[in-house]
């Protein structure tokens, strides 16, 4: 169980963008980069002092992203 909740209102198309977002609040917080585990397909768990991100995907289209 984690205490605060802080989500994003964007829609990333995949998973290494809505990392890269995480990794910027970490910095922005002082706590250095986070530690990424895959705990399955389309799920990313980062660790960072004092902090948990979880990171999960939802249905988009396939292909490549609009431009």
């Amino acid at each position: 169980m984690f205490g605060a909740v802080r989500g994003s209102p964007r829609l990333h198309w995949g998973l290494d963008g809505a990392k890269l977002e995480a990794q910027g609040w970490a910095e922005e917080m002082g706590t250095g980069p986070i530690a990424w585990a895959r705990v399955e397909n389309g799920i990313a768990v980062g660790r960072i002092k004092g902090h948990a991100v979880v990171v999960r995907s939802i249905l988009l289209p396939l292909g490549p992203p609009p431009e």
